[in-house]
């Protein structure tokens, strides 16, 4: 599983048909583990059984979605 803010990665992902890594990309302002810490544990144990499997996780400051690969 790969944690970033780049949103490449998904793109990447989607081009080439792949089922995994699973990508969680953080789409916020403040990714420091203070501000964004609680989110992206939130989000890891929502999708838990998805990103096991490959999934595309976008987490956003107030929203969080979750998207099985390949896409």
């Amino acid at each position: 599983m790969l944690l970033t803010c780049d949103l490449g990665f998904g793109a990447v992902l989607a081009s080439a048909g792949a089922s995994a890594p699973s990508v969680v990309q953080l789409r916020m302002d403040d990714v420091l583990p203070d501000a964004a810490g609680h989110t992206v544990l939130s989000a890891l144990h929502q999708f838990e059984g998805h990103l096991r499997t490959g999934a595309l996780v976008p987490v956003d400051t107030d929203r969080v979605r979750g998207r099985v690969l390949p896409l």
